[in-house]
């Protein structure tokens, strides 16, 4: 896409589809209440934006906390950003990786091995996920063996979108269109589409 803008001459015309679907904060209003968020590899960027709403309206929320994983350091997203966040004493920063390498003094593992450092007040929580399908599927997994209702799970979904409006179908997981009803959803809404969705 990059190659056909650059042959893009002053005055020619683009065509844009978008924005398409739902954003994480559409989903629940968690405002007064503690919010984790947890991250997979480039599933960091989705989250990125509501990161950056958390932390700008700071005193609107409880505990802040973000537990990140990746394959490995050099595969991290927004190093210089979670350094920063690693220095903020208004939230709590948990970093892991699958693969360490020699210079690596963090946690080592998936991201659902840093569930037990955490010290959820289960009704006032409200869980954002974004990343890879499987550590999706096991986070939420987790999340529901801790007690989380269903709807204050908000993940997700990963689906190739063609039309982008609900007809083609491409996207569709069970009865669910992910570009006209999603890509983000409470755990209520997808239960049950687990097989499919992850």
């Amino acid at each position: 896409m990059t190659d056909a803008f650059h042959r893009l001459a002053v005055g020619d015309e683009v065509g844009i589809k978008g924005p398409l679907g739902n954003s994480f904060l559409d989903k629940i209003d968690s405002r007064g209440k503690d919010v984790l968020v947890i991250g997979g590899g480039i599933g960091l960027p989705p989250l990125r934006s509501m990161i950056h709403h958390i932390l700008d309206r700071r005193a609107d929320y409880r505990d802040f906390t973000i537990i990140y994983g990746a394959r490995t350091p050099e595969l991290q997203m927004y190093k210089g950003e979670l350094a920063q966040w690693a220095k903020r004493s208004d939230l709590t920063l948990l970093q892991t990786v699958d693969v360490a390498d020699p210079g690596w003094k963090g946690y080592v593992g998936v991201v659902t091995t840093l569930f037990n450092k955490l010290k959820l007040d289960i009704p006032n929580t409200v869980v954002y996920t974004c990343g890879p399908p499987i550590m999706i599927k096991f986070a939420i997994v987790e999340l529901v063996k801790l007690g989380l209702p269903d709807k204050q799970i908000v993940s997700t979904l990963e689906r190739y979108m063609k039309c982008g409006v609900g007809k083609c179908g491409h996207c569709c997981i069970g009865h669910k269109y992910v570009c006209t009803e999603g890509p983000v959803f409470d755990y209520g809404e997808i239960k049950g589409l687990a097989e499919e969705a992850f």
